[in-house]
């Protein structure tokens, strides 16, 4: 039996000391390029094959396809101003406002959250590595999957990667970029309550002066220093930071989906008995025809309200007390019955069509027979 070796550990994460000892900051660009390229690669590793478990993608949780996605899909991350500053309108307002500009080209503080989420992944992985390998499932020179890379390759890649984004270099820029764009964020909230008239303008100046104050301006809260935090602690500090967000976004997209699912059963109702309104007319046109005459007559308006049996009000109170399921399955009666009246409309079609045909078909064969008949008299 072969002794359980574990994968080297990754290098110290980046601490808040280091970044503030650091007088250099690593090229913005750089680091975009690093944290994409990366986050591209897991997350077609995670999804090529079963080595790393299903990939959830609920786009209401804090995963690194959900931070991939919406910084590709032009979503901007929370608001930089203080909670005191911001209501559920606000954070909707926010969430529903969109970016033309391609990833690889918005500013390095949008990164912020899929950076936390890449570092989270990055040390998942290694702990599941070492897992396999612990339990024999995996050798280190064995490809994890068919064309995969072997455990030894992928360590190394990691590695390298985890080297670069935990450089004390890359998080002073990272820092400085988020500082920064929170500041920006704060002086724009200034001057917006100062057009508002919710502040004087003497009061605008004072704000703005003590914003850009040295001691105030560092006073910001820059990148959060929690690489060095278990994975799961991680996602739960991103999941409590997307709270609310999540919730409201979930919650649109809930009204949006019942919305879509009532319109579409409107337009099923509206189409099953336009159908039955015109099987009608064509099988019954004399009582069409009486029908379109009284609907010309001017109706006068009744005075007395309209009165239900009582077999009538309980089916009104049974569907106004439907639950879920059986609202789901009167839709997929409609959609049955719909089908069967349209399917129905074509056999009386193709029938009438028949019959229409035979007419002429059966005129022709007696005049053939006449002019045989005369012909043989001659």
């Amino acid at each position: 039996m072969s002794v359980y070796v574990p994968l080297p550990p990754f290098s110290k994460a980046v601490t808040q000391e280091a970044v503030e000892a650091e007088t250099e900051s690593m090229s913005p660009t750089g680091i975009i390029n690093h944290i994409l390229t990366l986050s591209t690669y897991m997350l077609n590793l995670v999804e090529h094959g079963n080595f790393f478990g299903k990939p959830k993608n609920d786009p209401f949780s804090a995963s690194l396809r959900t931070f991939y996605d919406r910084l590709h899909n032009g979503q901007f991350g929370l608001s930089s101003l203080p909670p005191q500053f911001l209501d559920e309108e606000r954070i909707m307002a926010r969430s529903l406002e969109r970016t033309k500009a391609p990833a690889a080209l918005r500013p390095l503080a949008d990164f912020e959250d899929l950076y936390y989420a890449l570092i989270g992944r990055m040390k998942d992985i290694h702990h599941l590595l070492n897992m396999r390998l612990k339990s024999g499932f995996n050798e280190m020179a064995a490809d994890l999957f068919e064309e995969g890379p072997t455990m030894t390759s992928l360590h190394d890649s990691l590695s390298k990667y985890w080297d670069i984004l935990n450089d004390p270099s890359c998080g002073k820029a990272l820092d400085d970029a988020i500082r920064m764009e929170k500041a920006e964020a704060m002086h724009e909230e200034i001057l917006f309550r100062v057009q508002n008239h919710e502040l004087s303008p003497a009061e605008g100046e004072e704000d703005v002066a003590r914003l850009w104050d040295h001691e105030v301006y560092n006073g910001i809260q820059g990148l959060w220093y929690i690489n060095g935090f278990a994975p799961a602690m991680i996602a739960a500090t991103l999941e409590e930071k997307y709270r609310v967000v999540f919730r409201l976004e979930k919650e649109a997209h809930k009204r949006k989906m019942e919305e879509e699912q009532q319109a579409e059963m409107q337009m099923i109702m509206d189409a099953r008995n336009s159908t039955q309104q015109e099987t009608t007319n064509q099988r019954n046109p004399e009582v069409h025809m009486s029908t379109q005459q009284v609907d010309k007559k001017p109706r006068v308006a009744s005075n007395h309200p309209v009165q239900l049996a009582p077999q009538q009000y309980k089916v009104v109170d049974e569907h106004l007390h439907q639950n879920p399921e059986q609202e789901r399955a009167q839709q997929e009666k409609l959609r049955s019955d719909l089908e069967w009246q349209m399917k129905t409309q074509r056999v009386a079609e193709y029938r009438d069509y028949l019959r229409s045909r035979a007419s002429p078909d059966a005129k022709y064969i007696m005049e053939l027979a006449a002019r045989n008949s005369q012909m043989m008299r001659k």
